[in-house]
């Protein structure tokens, strides 16, 4: 499965043909570690339904191995126990994404900065800007002054640098405008001073 993706659920099939029991009590498990005894530390705590979900951000990136203990009661006393076999989940890295923004800026004047809206890998972002709408072969942003780009319209993406739990990726692509800089014509004033002698 796939993280922050996919999920999985598991279900404790259990025969009390032939018990004479008043309850079914169901405690699921969880560890890295194959082969695994149940104990206080695999414990998955409030896991006690027949049935179990392995959500889609638990615990992150690897393999878990899952037994159930299931239980067995009569007038109130625990009768008898047994752990199920394993089921194994195993996790790989998420696909990462983000979006991102940049607003249009004046030629000459302090460019924007891109900034992100929203990245649920939480990976390092790097920007490039380039002058097709393309994710692949942009400029990084790095070191920009104001007479850098020439007025124009221009698009910014951003890599998304790889994670404990997701891969590496590539965010939207968004335009942006370097506008041309207004220039003032100069105002002209003369002063005629009259002269009488």
């Amino acid at each position: 499965m796939e993280y922050n993706k996919d999920s999985v659920t598991l279900t404790a099939n259990v025969s009390t043909e032939g018990l004479v029991v008043d309850n079914t009590n169901y405690q699921w498990h969880v560890s890295t570690t194959p082969n695994f005894t149940p104990s206080s530390d695999t414990l998955i705590s409030g896991a006690n339904a027949r049935t179990y979900t392995h959500s889609k951000t638990f615990k992150g990136v690897g393999t878990y191995y899952y037994r159930c203990v299931v239980s067995v009661e009569k007038d109130g006393v625990k009768t008898d126990s047994i752990a199920s076999d394993y089921a194994i989940v195993e996790v790989t890295k998420g696909t990462a994404s983000a979006n991102i923004s940049m607003d249009d800026y004046i030629y000459g004047e302090t460019p924007s900065v891109p900034r992100s809206v929203s990245n649920i890998s939480g990976g390092t972002l790097t920007y490039y800007y380039n002058t097709t709408r393309e994710s692949t072969g942009g400029t990084e942003w790095k070191n920009i002054a104001p007479t850098t780009l020439n007025a124009g319209t221009y698009y910014m993406y951003a890599t998304i640098a790889e994670t404990a739990n997701f891969k590496a990726g590539v965010s939207n692509v968004v335009e942006f405008n370097v506008n041309s800089k207004e220039i003032t014509k100069p105002t002209v004033t003369s002063e005629y001073i009259y002269n009488r002698t």
